[in-house]
């Protein structure tokens, strides 16, 4: 039977937006919504919070949010998930073969109806790993140009920018709602690897990643049409 533990990261600074993780859609703060979406899921034992901000860290305990004081060096612009990540299962010791479920509080319109059935997806198929995306045109991608000292040059090489659309593979882009990882060996040591990892399909506006107040916005008035279970 598999352990499953929840992570939610949510440090205090942000360029786009001042104390993002504490924003509001419909009266709770985008880490308590979080907090709450994973709560609600029977398989997971325990939610915790990994936040350099006390305040932050006070507000998830009465939703039975765990928290985990991070360290500053952690929680700068230029820090990575996986840096997050590695850090909170070596310092809590998590135990090998846990499956963690590391949830983005800055995705608000994925809840727990999206996430309980990505986790019935990783127990269905059994991979190390699982990454919400959506599908898009791989034709768009793979003839897109890059500006070079003021002129446009192809992204990829030149035979992939003029092949035709049926030539291409479909193209997934993670929408950085859902990641579920089994912590096997290899996790341990170098972390987030994408060894046997499943695509969890969802509609490119099933979620939104905030990064401004216009998505803020957007997800305010998008939140109450999405279903929660």
């Amino acid at each position: 039977m598999n352990t499953y533990i929840g992570l939610i990261p949510a440090r205090s600074g942000s360029k786009g937006i001042k104390h993002k993780n504490l924003k509001k859609i419909e009266n709770l703060a985008l880490v308590e919504i979080a907090v709450k979406n994973l709560k609600s899921l029977k398989k997971i034992n325990d939610v915790f919070v990994t936040s350099d901000s006390q305040i932050i860290l006070n507000r998830i305990m009465k939703f039975g949010g765990i928290p985990f004081k991070r360290e500053r060096k952690f929680s700068t612009d230029k820090t990575l998930g996986n840096d997050v990540i590695k850090n909170f299962i070596i310092k809590k010791k998590i135990k090998l073969n846990t499956v963690l479920v590391y949830h983005q509080a800055t995705s608000p319109l994925k809840n727990n109806f999206h996430i309980s059935k990505a986790i019935d997806l990783f127990e269905k198929k059994k991979p190390l790993g699982l990454i919400s995306c959506y599908k898009t045109d791989s034709e768009k991608l793979f003839k897109s140009f890059i500006m070079k000292k003021n002129n446009i040059k192809p992204l990829f090489d030149l035979k992939k920018s003029l092949s035709n659309r049926q030539d291409n593979n479909d193209i997934f882009i993670p929408n950085g709602a859902i990641y579920i990882f089994r912590l096997n060996k290899k996790f341990f040591q170098k972390g987030i690897n994408f060894d046997k990892t499943i695509p969890y399909i969802m509609s490119e506006t099933d979620t939104i990643d905030i990064n401004s107040i216009t998505d803020l916005n957007k997800a305010r008035k998008l939140f109450k049409s999405k279903i929660r279970i």
